[in-house]
């Protein structure tokens, strides 16, 4: 099936780059320029497209806590990012020989770069380390926020004056002729592409949380075996409070040799071994204790 999905994608694909290299009229003021308005803005249609999703799928996710929600969004999250930067690379190709210069500091742009940069911390945040719940809720919160800017984005040319859009203000009806059709099988060609994308991203990404699942699993077993020693979480919770204590008592029992140096020098060194003590208590800690932060992949 991914096959004559791809083979089918493929061919819709080729056929819409020929038609907008061959059968697109040439715009005399713009030329060739005029060519990357058919990417441009199908580019932006399906990048916002997928944006939709992942408010939609962060709503799922809010009133159901489903991670299936949450793989939508991060699939679609993905999609829409990598159309939105596109979308900020052609506008400057086409920008460039009708503007005079690559970039403007207009409304819909700025609003455009903003939504980028949004989502870059967006992703930034899902690697945090955070577990697995908690990044989900937090990405769906802000999904459904960052969306607010999609609306403020296609009605910038309205809300600010004319006299610092850049951008054309006249709608598709006013285009010359021979620019609709093909226009419209773009839309159609890009947003296929998007579809596509987010079903096998969506696979991979379940995938991977069944791959991840199968090892939480068997490390909940690890503990749980581990958890039939109450003795030894206990031993090991007040040897992790002495390990902390430590280096305090060392720094108090210096105090009266502050200006001799060798006895700073003692002082680093039992500070040091008691942090490796520490460390070492600490992991021995989280070996034996209860399995609370376990995260549940389904």
């Amino acid at each position: 099936m991914n096959l004559s999905l791809f083979i089918l994608l493929l061919i819709v694909m080729v056929s819409n780059l020929i038609s907008i290299i061959f059968l697109t009229p040439m715009v005399p003021d713009q030329e060739w320029a005029q060519k990357i308005f058919y990417l441009h803005v199908p580019l932006a249609w399906a990048g916002f497209l997928s944006y939709f999703f992942v408010m939609l799928s962060g709503f799922g996710y809010l009133f159901s806590k489903k991670l299936e929600y949450d793989r939508i969004g991060h699939a679609a999250a993905e999609i829409g990012t990598i159309f939105t930067g596109l979308v900020l690379v052609t506008g400057p190709i086409w920008a460039t020989p009708v503007w005079g210069k690559p970039w403007v500091w207009e409304p819909r742009l700025i609003t455009t770069l903003v939504l980028f940069m949004i989502y870059v911390g967006y992703f930034i945040l899902r690697n945090v380390g955070i577990y697995r719940q908690r990044v989900a809720l937090i990405s769906a919160i802000i999904g459904i926020i960052a969306f607010l800017d999609i609306p403020i984005i296609f009605a910038s040319v309205n809300f600010w004056a004319a006299e610092i859009q850049s951008h054309p203000q006249m709608g598709m009806s006013k285009q010359p002729s021979g620019i609709l059709s093909p226009f419209l099988f773009s839309l159609f060609a890009f947003t296929n592409l998007m579809v596509t994308m987010l079903y096998l991203r969506i696979k991979v990404l379940y995938l991977e949380d069944s791959r991840k699942k199968t090892y939480f699993n068997k490390e909940k077993k690890e503990i749980t075996k581990m958890n039939k020693y109450p003795a030894l979480e206990i031993i090991a919770f007040f040897w992790r409070i002495l390990s902390y204590i430590g280096p305090v008592i060392t720094v108090i029992s210096g105090n009266n040799y502050c200006f001799s140096s060798r006895r700073w020098s003692s002082l680093w060194n039992d500070y040091f071994v008691w942090i490796t003590c520490r460390t070492c208590l600490a992991y021995f800690f989280c070996l034996f204790r209860t399995n609370n932060s376990i995260c549940e992949y389904s």
